[in-house]
Formats: structure tokens, sequence, C-alpha cells
């Protein structure tokens, strides 16, 4: 037992399941405890349009032909309960969600008994593929989203959970012909440590990305907390005498903006529009909620409670983080159901103990309109060639809805017309 401020409390964390519901990578840090993450796909998950799969009426359906491919069909066919899955269809036009990826993956693992990272289904998006993978079983951090044209590839650092998943739609917004690779974070699947700052990381990823492309030119990009990892590469790059004709950024603060802000929703115009949205007595200030809450019996009771459930809460987190600690270093996945709020306070870190210097080049930022007070998110002053801002006209309540359709499309349409502009007349924007 423990006491705290006078109240004492068991140093265990609860029995019942935590999970991060993540809205954006800053955002998610807010963790809160949601019910217990199930195998199954919920009903109530499936935000999506099912497709009609009846066998008579589609061309060109193949059965599952060996073992390793029959046992995925069942799975699939079970887990998003549609019926009949040929090995070639394609995972992303059966409608999936993100959410319903992960639980679908998870299953996956379990029943086969095999580690299978998220990012395969970027690699391998067909049952015959993914398959084909399995038997291979090389994991690396560098995912061909798209690797297919003629162009040169875009590689896309991940955000602050470590997944690469939510980069698909604007890998096939771009179209065919441009090769697309989303870079994930190492261990996020087990086999491997994580990496603790941006410097490892930026190292670790441009070693993998020359494995694909030896020399430049090269396009770069980052979301959110990837952003930083790519500024860091392209700082590297240009110092080895590489050419670097794209940074882009999506929803990505730099290092003194998270260390003013932590995540957008606390920005004084964020804090403005909830305070409009809530009652009167959510909305007063500090001081007169203390008062309310000393002069009423009942409001310091229900207090009393709340703290010391914060305060188990947070011994809980604590307990939890070391544990999950301890197993990415020794190699071992981190559970599915913590694997985002591990990765999220592990990068949460290294972005506010990162040092950015002054870039001989420009920045290319993509950010959803309204959702940031300062556009340039705190890159003033660190790109000699500019920021050059394009903000995404819609309804943004969080960081991944940028890259989310109908925004991504917006988003590619820009990026499309940006490098076609440098290759064709070989000018920046600040020229």
């Amino acid at each position: 037992m423990l006491r705290i401020g006078g109240f004492r409390f068991r140093a265990s964390a609860s029995r019942r399941r935590t999970s991060t519901v993540v809205t954006g990578d800053a955002d998610a840090l807010r963790f809160h405890f949601t019910r217990p993450i199930r195998a199954r796909v919920d009903r109530d998950a499936r935000d999506y349009r099912r497709p009609d799969l009846s066998e008579e009426r589609r061309e060109g359906f193949i059965a599952a032909q060996t073992e390793l491919e029959q046992r995925l069909v069942g799975i699939w066919e079970r887990v998003l309960d549609l019926r009949p899955i040929g090995i070639r269809d394609d995972f992303f036009e059966l409608g999936v969600s993100s959410i319903v990826a992960a639980q679908l993956f998870a299953q996956t693992e379990h029943e086969l008994g095999r580690k299978l990272p998220l990012g395969a289904v970027c690699q391998a998006p067909t049952i015959e593929s993914l398959a084909a993978l399995l038997e291979r079983r090389q994991w690396t951090s560098l995912v061909p989203i798209q690797p297919k044209g003629t162009k040169l590839p875009i590689f896309c650092v991940h955000g602050g959970a470590g997944t690469i998943l939510h980069l698909q739609p604007l890998a096939r917004c771009l179209g065919p012909d441009q090769p697309f690779y989303g870079l994930q974070s190492p261990g996020l699947y087990g086999g491997a440590p994580p990496l603790k700052t941006v410097e490892e990381m930026s190292s670790h990823y441009l070693a993998e990305l020359k494995t694909v492309q030896p020399s430049g030119p090269y396009h770069l990009a980052g979301y959110c907390f990837g952003a930083i990892v790519a500024f860091d590469m392209a700082q590297i790059l240009r110092r080895n005498g590489e050419d670097v004709r794209l940074l882009a950024m999506f929803n990505g603060p730099s290092p003194a903006w998270i260390r003013q802000w932590g995540f957008f929703g606390n920005q004084p115009s964020q804090r403005r529009k909830r305070a409009n949205t809530q009652s009167d007595a959510r909305a007063l200030p500090m001081h007169s909620k203390i008062v309310r809450v000393l002069r009423d019996p009942e409001r310091r009771r229900r207090w009393r409670h709340y703290l010391a459930f914060r305060a188990r809460r947070f011994v809980a987190r604590r307990v939890t983080y070391r544990w999950l600690r301890v197993r990415a270093r020794a190699g071992l996945s981190v559970p599915e159901h913590r694997r985002g709020q591990y990765f999220l306070l592990l990068h949460s870190f290294a972005e506010r103990a990162y040092k950015p210097k002054v870039y001989d080049g420009e920045i290319l930022m993509f950010s959803g309109a309204g959702m940031y007070e300062d556009p340039e998110l705190g890159w003033a002053g660190l790109a000699k060639d500019g920021v050059h801002v394009h903000p995404i006209p819609g309804e943004h309540n969080n960081n991944r809805a940028l890259l989310d359709k109908p925004y991504a499309s917006q988003v590619a349409e820009t990026l499309r017309w940006y490098l076609e502009t440098r290759e064709r007349y070989g000018i920046r924007l600040s020229a």
C-alpha cells in the first residue's frame, strides 16, 4: 500500500485492460480507460460499406490453393464476416478501416502463432502475397506501400504510434507511377529493441532506404512525429553532399512547438472552442471551481475519489511502461493493446530531446486548416529557403484526418505539382 496526499491505494495495475484511442499522435498521449480489445471485430466498429462478394457476381475469383492460404482465408472471412474472399482480393478494396485491420492482424497472429507486422498489409494486401511474405519471414522498417512506377520514390516516416498503415490512402492518390515507401518503428512487432533518439532513427532509416535508392536525389516526408525524423534525415543527406528535392511534413510540429503546447488541443484557440461548447460551470476560472468544490461536501467527496483514481492510474501506467520497456529491450513484441501507448510515450521523449539545426533547404508543410495557430508549426527560421504552408480545408478533428479520404487527394495533387515543377524546371518555391 502507498500513501499519496492522504489517500491509500495499491501499486498494482488495474485488471481491466487499457488501450489508447489514437485520434492523432501527440493528442493520443492523453490515455484513458476503454473496454477490452477483442480479437473478433465488434459490429459497431465495422464502419465501412460491405462490398458484394457473391462468387457468381465477381470475375477473376481465385480460391485458396495452399494450406496457409486456406487458413488465412478462413481467418479473414470469420473476422470480417465477408464471404467468399479470394486470394487476390485486395485488403483495402474491401473497405476495411485501420481499427478493424489491427484487430484482424491480432487474430491472425494468434491463430498462426507468428508475429505479423501491421505494415505487412501495405506490402502484401492480398492473401496470396501475404502468404508468400509469411513464408519468407523477412521484416524491415522499410515497407513498400506502392513500389511500382518510374518516378523517384517518396519515403515517409511513421508518426508517434510507429505504424504506417494510415499512409495507404495518400500512396494510392499519388497514382500507380509514383513509388511510395513507409518507414515504421523497429521493434514495433518484436525482433529488435526500439530506437530511443531521433538521431538513431535517422541513421537506421537512411541505411534501409538506401537499399532501394543508393543515391539521390531523394524525396523525404514525415507524418506528425516523423516530420522531425525526416528533417534530421535531410540534414544528414545534405551534409554528405546528397540532393534532397523534397522534405514534406504532414501535421508535423517542431520540437519547440511540442515543448510549448504538447498537442494541438492545448492551443488557446482550441481551448476557447471547447469552452464555448461546455457548460457554464466547466467554463469557470480555476479559482472559482476550487471555491465551488470546497463549499459543497458532495463535490469534495467526488474530488477525493477522482484524485485517488488518478493516483492509482499514474502508478499503474508507470509500472506498465517499465514492464513494456524491459520486453522491448529484450526484442520481445509489445502486446497489441499496449503497442500504441508505449511507442507514443517513447517517441514523445525523443521529440522533446531533439535539438534541430537550420536546414539548408525548404520545407513543404501540409496541415489541416484551422488546426494550428502557427501555420509553420514552429519550423520558421529552421529552413534556409523557408517553410511553404499548404493548409487543407475541411473538418479536421485529429492529425490523421489529413491523410485520409477525401483530404489525401488534395495533398497528393499538391505533391505531384511540386515534384513535377522541381523536375521540369529545377526551381524551388522560394526561387
